[in-house]
């Protein structure tokens, strides 16, 4: 401001100054009562992106870190009062920790229920995901959704739309309407005895997702799959033992550090080829763009007891070691140790461990620890099973570390039951399920809050962790009970009633699907959907299932494959790869009836070209200019409404294109068989990876 003599103007600048001061101490007020170091904590860095708007995956963040930073109606002043605001009963256990997007609280249960609540309880809408049998001379129940939901929005045909991912019965993963629960697709990844224990990460437009075993009965061979989520395509597979093993089951969850694009997570016992299986009862680095491996660190066989595997999901966490920040990973075992490896010297193993439990085969009855920790920036807060404090029994316990060292800060006894599920964190407020009951501790210093207890018995357990956001705690029970609990005044008023919406066949229905994810085989024989392979797919040796592709070699000339029922308005989408685009093409047929009578859609190294064949005559009806080079993967998409077909192509690895390539008109047929078509050379191989029919 320009100076001035005017006493006006002088009085003027001496109430502004005072203004500016009490907006000075206004804001350092504020300040102090959201501020985390107001709860004891001094956050010099945020641990990870920000997640505004709500609770989007397991563990808040792909790092699952379990950390809210933007909570701050649950605090230490006001966790003492929290009540039961409403509770939901379902059929079955719930083990998912819940997630929150859009206004709605979403989660699953053993019953393969699949849950849209609203924040008053009432339920916006449900889905049935299945459920898998418990495979023959194995113990336990059929199981449903078992792990937790992640949301994202996505672009699907230039619209964003809002997506749940969602694992369900019958090793099926799903991704859903978030607004409706309509399935937008359905990938059957494998088959039973096949399991999605795991919840899914969003990073970078893809969604990466992880299989395993029904506890080790039977034993399969686990995979990470990164699939493009607007389609359900695998754009890769990580084949965690090698092809034609079992073991190293995956049922936790990967964690991806968002800061140099690594994924991590945590495998199962051994199975039929132990020697080779280096990626067992270990922890395992990827790439995350292409699920390339980088390196991995297996727990000592001194350290082995009986099932000493990991069903756990690790933590990205950092700390200041020797005045340089260096990014770790941790996880527990269910021998009771937690684990801290370095991320640039991950192959050297821990540079430090924690012994948080007794070792045992059981983490439900207190050994060992499934429970993914949390970290808040500061403090990395552990969850385990029996263990002893200051002489004192523990039935399971909570502790606050030193994320450099693994020193204990605090150490907090429980003896409602052991942690199992994860540790969850908000500024000043840590909270777990021990037993039966949903305990909040102060961060700073361990002391216990509040408790608030299931309404079932004593031995129904909190397998899956808590979520808090906008001043509600949200967890599920073994007993199939969901509580919402919170300040009273969070409550909100009950608006109309509205019917439940479960997915029906609707345009987009998926009517046949293969991952090809199976035994290396002569022919294509069944598809991962249950139907069968026709036309040429099950009876010319050129066919077969090689290393989890559908591959056509060896041969000479036009090849058939086609999967599912005849239909009117359809659509295939399909990736493969071709050694030679040497007069080779591939692509997918629609209103297939035999070799001579079809619309065929494909590429050929130079065009995108959609073609009719009629008694045999092949005549060109749409083409545009698309290079396409040999050895990459290519995905294709063919569609048919009323009489227009169109097509598009890409690069796998790279984004849709909005827009369709190539455009016709012809109703020479009205129905038929969806599938591929490919016309090779002697020596050229094709792999198949994925492909999908879909009613349209």
């Amino acid at each position: 401001m320009r100076a001035t003599t005017n006493q006006n103007a002088r009085t003027t600048l001496r109430w502004r100054a005072i203004i500016t001061l009490i907006a000075l101490l206004a804001a350092m007020l504020s300040f102090l009562l959201v501020s985390p170091s107001f709860y004891g904590k001094t956050h010099a860095a945020s641990p990870s992106v920000s997640q505004p708007g709500g609770w989007f995956t397991y563990g808040y963040n792909p790092g699952r870190t379990g950390y809210n930073s933007n909570e701050m109606i649950i605090n230490p002043t006001s966790a003492s009062s929290i009540k039961l605001l409403w509770s939901v009963k379902t059929g079955s256990i719930i083990s998912v920790q819940p997630i929150v997007a859009k206004g709605l609280i979403y989660w699953g249960s053993w019953d393969g229920i699949f849950h849209a609540t609203r924040s008053n309880g009432t339920q916006a809408w449900t889905a049935n995901l299945g459920r898998t049998p418990t495979p023959s001379g194995c113990s336990g129940r059929e199981h449903g959704v078992m792990g937790a939901a992640t949301f994202a929005s996505v672009q699907i045909n230039g619209v964003s739309t809002p997506v749940i991912f969602v694992g369900g019965g019958k090793d099926v993963f799903y991704a859903l309407n978030a607004t409706t629960g309509a399935i937008l697709w359905q990938d059957a990844l494998s088959s039973p005895p096949t399991e999605i224990w795991a919840s899914s990460a969003f990073y970078k437009g893809s969604i990466y997702i992880s299989t395993s075993s029904w506890g080790d009965c039977p034993l399969v061979q686990a995979h990470i799959f990164r699939l493009n989520p607007a389609t359900g395509t695998i754009e890769n597979t990580f084949n965690v033992v090698p092809n034609g093993c079992t073991g190293a089951s995956v049922w936790g969850s990967v964690s991806i550090d968002t800061t140099n694009s690594t994924l991590y997570f945590a495998t199962g016992n051994g199975g039929s080829c132990s020697q080779n299986e280096t990626t067992a009862v270990a922890i395992v680095k990827l790439n995350a763009t292409n699920l390339s491996f980088i390196a991995s660190w297996r727990v000592p066989a001194s350290q082995l007891g009986p099932d000493s595997d990991f069903g756990n999901t690790p933590t990205v966490f950092t700390a200041t070691i020797g005045g340089t920040t260096h990014r770790l990973v941790g996880v527990a075992n269910k021998n009771g140790v937690y684990y801290a490896l370095d991320e640039a010297n991950f192959a050297q193993g821990p540079v430090w461990q924690h012994t948080i439990a007794v070792s045992g085969q059981d983490p439900e009855a207190g050994q060992g620890s499934i429970s993914p920790s949390a970290w808040d920036g500061n403090h990395l807060y552990l969850g385990g099973g029996n263990t002893s404090i200051n002489g004192q029994f523990c039935q399971g316990a909570v502790r606050a570390v030193n994320p450099a060292t693994g020193a204990s800060i605090w150490q907090t006894c429980l003896n409602e039951g052991a942690v199992i599920g994860a540790v969850t964190v908000v500024p000043g407020v840590v909270a777990v399920g021990e037993g039966n009951a949903l305990a909040l501790m102060n961060a700073s210093n361990g002391s216990v809050l509040a408790k608030r207890f299931d309404s079932g018995t004593s031995s129904n357990k909190y397998y899956g962790g808590p979520s808090i956001f906008n001043g509600v705690a949200y967890i599920g029970n073994e007993d199939g009970n969901f509580y919402a609990y919170g300040n009273a005044s969070q409550a909100t008023p009950t608006p109309p009633p509205s019917p439940t919406i479960l997915p029906t066949s609707t345009p987009g229905t998926i009517i046949a699907r293969d991952t090809f994810h199976r035994a290396n085989q002569s022919l294509w024989g069944t598809a991962s959907d249950g139907n069968v392979w026709g036309a040429d797919a099950n009876t010319q040796s050129v066919f077969s299932i090689a290393n989890n592709t559908g591959q056509i070699s060896n041969g000479n000339g036009i090849y058939n494959a086609v999967l599912g029922p005849a239909i009117g308005n359809s659509e295939v989408l399909f990736s493969g790869t071709i050694n030679s685009f040497n007069n080779s093409n591939f692509g997918a047929v629609l209103h297939w009836s035999d070799t001579n009578n079809l619309y065929k859609g494909y590429i050929d190294g130079s065009h995108v070209i959609i073609q009719k064949r009629v008694n045999g005559v092949s005549t060109i009806i749409g083409s545009t200019p698309f290079t396409a080079t040999a050895g990459k993967s290519y995905t294709v998409r063919f569609r048919i409404v009323g009489s227009t077909l169109t097509i598009k192509a890409w690069q796998t690895s790279t984004p849709e294109p909005t827009s369709w390539m190539a455009t016709a008109t012809d109703s020479t047929f009205s129905s038929g068989s969806c599938g591929l078509r490919t016309q090779v050379q002697s020596g050229t191989i094709l792999d198949v990876t994925s492909f999908q029919a879909t009613a349209q």
